[in-house]
């Protein structure tokens, strides 16, 4: 036994541990209290050290970085058109795009769409024209107001319409998303006026679980076989937003209210104004539903998203003719974007 220890002391002594033993080779009782006094400090440091950076480690913080990337030509975003009083828009008597002129072939460059508020809806930008014929998608060469979109819509004047009649809808969205209603996703335009949209993109990446409560791919979650076929058949790109609206309708059939909706459907608008058996169905669901606990476990937060920052502004200009008439230029800023992406503030190496 006392052979086995002293191997042990000349091996700790040929290393960088020999620290330890000073405490026992020092015959003054003071030193020897310091030295252990010293060493028990540091190893109750290195300890701390180590649980402290572990723990760090498991709340999986993050850390953003935010870049501005310059493209030498954009994707153009998509601009859907409706009338507020469901009339059809009478006539495009101006169009530009990219400093040139397309009024004599605009129905080249629209597509009609039904949406189920506002009915007949015109989509600039997405993709097909008229005849559902596939174009491909504009892009931007430069940067500003004379470069962009600029449209002169004109509308036939109701007689004693009220002020909300004459309103235009337009909704400016990516090509990958197809509203089905523009309601409560729009910007209102007055006649007469000219408006203007100055465009920017965002791009949003976050880091998956464990570090947020998204899902990076979505395909993997247990999505309802019902609302993803219908997203697939109609080219939809999934995010929860629009998932919540598909789910709403499909708990709102199988509460059996004598109002059936598609989901292109609007409930609102559709069961709103039916029979009181329905009317009280209706009610019903609309006080007990919530999107968090009854869609939740079909509709998980995407990680990765796209949204446009728009401004707005507008000024009225006279008009003699006999139709209201509608002025939107739809324009980047400049050509580039914004990237917010995320890493983690540790990795397991750190």
């Amino acid at each position: 036994m006392k052979e086995y220890l002293k191997n042990v002391k000349e091996k700790l002594l040929a290393t960088s541990l020999q620290f330890l033993l000073s405490p026992f080779r020092t015959k003054r009782t003071l030193k020897k209290i310091l030295n252990l006094f010293s060493i028990s400090i540091t190893s109750f440091l290195s300890v701390y050290l180590v649980v402290t950076n572990i723990i760090d480690y498991l709340e999986f913080d993050t850390v953003t970085s935010i870049k501005t990337i310059i493209e030498k030509q954009s994707d153009f975003p998509t601009i859907s058109f409706c009338s507020y009083d469901k009339k059809d828009i009478q006539n495009i008597s101006a169009l530009w795009f990219n400093n040139e002129n397309l009024d004599k072939d605009w129905q080249n460059h629209f597509s009609v769409y039904n949406d189920y508020v506002h009915d007949k809806c015109y989509r600039f930008n997405s993709g097909f024209n008229m005849i559902n014929k596939s174009i491909p998608l504009k892009k931007s060469n430069r940067p500003g107001r004379d470069d962009g979109f600029d449209v002169v819509i004109q509308k036939q004047i109701i007689i004693n319409a009220s002020s909300n009649d004459s309103v235009l809808l337009i909704y400016i969205h990516n090509h990958t998303l197809l509203p089905r209603t523009t309601y409560n996703r729009n910007f209102l335009i007055a006649p007469n006026t000219i408006t203007l949209f100055e465009v920017k993109r965002i791009y949003d990446q976050k880091l998956g679980y464990p570090y947020n409560e998204c899902l990076k791919d979505v395909s993997k979650f247990n999505l309802n076989k019902t609302l993803i076929e219908y997203m697939k058949n109609n080219n939809l790109e999934y995010s929860q937003k629009e998932c919540n609206r598909l789910c709403s309708n499909l708990m709102y059939n199988q509460m059996n209210c004598g109002c059936t909706v598609n989901f292109d459907d609007f409930i609102y608008w559709k069961c709103w104004k039916e029979q009181d058996s329905i009317q009280k169905c209706y009610d019903s669901f609309m006080r007990n539903f919530n999107e968090q606990n009854s869609c939740f476990q079909y509709c998980p937060l995407e990680c990765d998203s796209f949204s446009y920052d728009i401004s707005v502004s507008s000024t009225p200009f006279y008009n003699e003719t006999s139709y209201f008439k509608y002025q939107v230029v739809v324009y980047y800023d400049d050509l580039k974007y914004t990237s917010i992406s995320e890493r983690p503030l540790l990795d397991s190496f750190d």
